[in-house]
């Protein structure tokens, strides 16, 4: 999704999803964690876009019994998956 909205934001296009490398989980997404994904634009050709994205958890769930909802703000934030991927546009 983060990638489509960025294609969509320069592009005036969804683009195509072409591939994606270099793949590291870095560390744990538990049930309830928040995350804060992001996609920074590395590289721009003719047709072709190649983004870094990030997946970042922000917030994790401290559930008690006294308070199920309970959630606490991580800080600093934990990155817990990075990956390259690159998007084919329609030639503009």
């Amino acid at each position: 999704e983060v990638a489509t909205g960025m294609r969509i934001e320069l592009d005036g296009d969804e683009g195509i999803f072409a591939s994606c490398s270099d793949v590291q989980f870095t560390a744990a997404v538990h049930a309830g964690d928040v995350l804060e994904v992001t996609a920074t634009l590395v590289e721009e050709g003719t047709r072709s876009r190649v983004m870094e994205f990030a997946a970042t958890v922000v917030a994790r769930g401290a559930a008690t019994t006294e308070a199920p909802g309970a959630a606490v703000v991580l800080s600093p934030p934990v990155v817990a998956t990075t990956a390259t991927g690159t998007v084919v546009v329609p030639a503009r």
